[in-house]
């Protein structure tokens, strides 16, 4: 109750109590009638308005905006006249749409939606939810706070990325030329036959029908798991730009993980200490691994652990043909040599982040391709 409200209780009192004048008297309870109802009328309504979140996990990439949105219910038969909203949504640019003044009439439901565009990935709460209101003649203001709480979380950027697919298992879904990997489950043509060929691959009813031998021909496919190995030690980065060069080789990965996908090949990822994922394939094992990418953090600068000594001491080994992706700053010898010496040398890659050094300084293989990654923007390799 403000204090004009107090004023006004104590004035129509006195009025009833003490002013033998019956005109005042009746003016007196007549305003005690309306500071009641007024008080009555607030207090129904600030029970009778209920808020619900739509959705209570709300998922987007960087620099795309992202719908919040909120039911409000009013189960009282009263009106709200001046009901104000407003949720707790972060230091978000253009924040101010998170909060609004609306009319609700009486056992009336309606929508409050606006937009929220985050510039860095991760996982930020939403909430709580403040409505705000009062009654008629404003009298009797009242607050409430709802939890209501929520999670946005940002995905890395994805920048589109060719994944070479020229060697693997036999007999998988990526096409291929080379004929040493066809699929003698995908029937493709049959030609005449040519000295040398396998006689087991002689079409005999193509040849009695025609009067000369024909081969049956199939497609070449293969198969592959790639495995990532996201470096986020601090220890192993520059301090300068630091934090943008780990950001940027997340977001590598998580084009490498796209890129991997549309293939429709399976992929597993190691970040050091817990955060890793089991090989899998398939888009909800692709959104397991952007999840991962929005929460993870480097690695304290304390610890001297790397997502290839992390992996090597699970003691899980890669199947035959797996693909080794390490992103991050460039291995010192030692940590070159240990990674080609635990995976086939021909089947690695290194994804450097250009930390202002000379290139150099990323040695030469002659089986281990190098290729770098581009300081911002797409595309995000040399």
């Amino acid at each position: 109750m403000n204090r004009g409200a107090y004023f006004g209780l104590a004035a129509a009192l006195a009025l009833l109590l003490f002013v033998p004048v019956v005109a005042l008297q009746w003016a007196g309870f007549f305003f005690v009638l309306v500071i009641l109802a007024s008080r009555a009328y607030s207090t129904v309504l600030r029970r009778g308005i209920t808020v619900e979140r739509r959705l209570t996990s709300i998922r987007t990439f960087k620099f795309h905006p992202a719908a919040v949105e909120l039911v409000i219910t009013n189960h009282s038969p009263l009106p709200a006249f001046h009901l104000a909203i407003y949720d707790q949504a972060g230091n978000f640019p253009g924040r101010d749409q998170n909060r609004a003044i609306l009319s609700l009439g009486g056992r009336a439901r309606t929508h409050f939606r606006y937009e929220i565009t985050a510039y860095n990935r991760g996982v930020y709460p939403i909430g709580p939810v403040t409505l705000s209101s009062t009654d008629p003649i404003g009298l009797f203001p009242w607050r409430r706070e709802i939890s209501l709480p929520a999670e946005f979380v940002v995905y890395p950027s994805i920048y589109p990325v060719t994944v070479e697919a020229q060697s693997g298992i036999p007999s998988g879904s990526v096409r291929v030329w080379n004929p040493i990997y066809e699929d003698v489950t995908n029937y493709r043509s049959v030609r005449e036959y040519v000295a040398g060929d396998d006689p087991r691959r002689i079409d005999w009813k193509v040849s009695a029908r025609t009067g000369g031998l024909h081969t049956i021909q199939y497609l070449p496919a293969i198969s592959f798991t790639v495995l990532i190995l996201l470096d986020l030690n601090t220890n192993h980065y520059a301090l300068r730009n630091r934090y943008q060069h780990t950001e940027r080789a997340i977001e590598a990965v998580a084009s490498l993980i796209r890129g991997v996908t549309e293939l429709g090949q399976a992929y597993a990822l190691n970040a050091g200490g817990t955060a890793s994922i089991p090989a899998g394939a398939g888009a909800a094992h692709a959104v397991s691994g952007l999840e991962l990418l929005s929460r993870v953090a480097a690695l304290p600068g304390d610890s001297s652990e790397g997502p290839l000594e992390s992996y090597l001491e699970g003691g899980v080994r890669p199947s035959p043909g797996t693909r080794v992706y390490f992103v991050g700053p460039v291995l010192t010898p030692e940590r070159r040599k240990l990674l080609a010496s635990s995976f086939d040398p021909g089947q690695i890659e290194l994804w450097y982040l250009d930390e202002g050094e000379s290139r150099t300084r990323a040695g030469t293989t002659e089986l281990m391709r190098t290729r770098w990654i581009t300081a911002t923007g797409e595309p995000i390799l040399d």
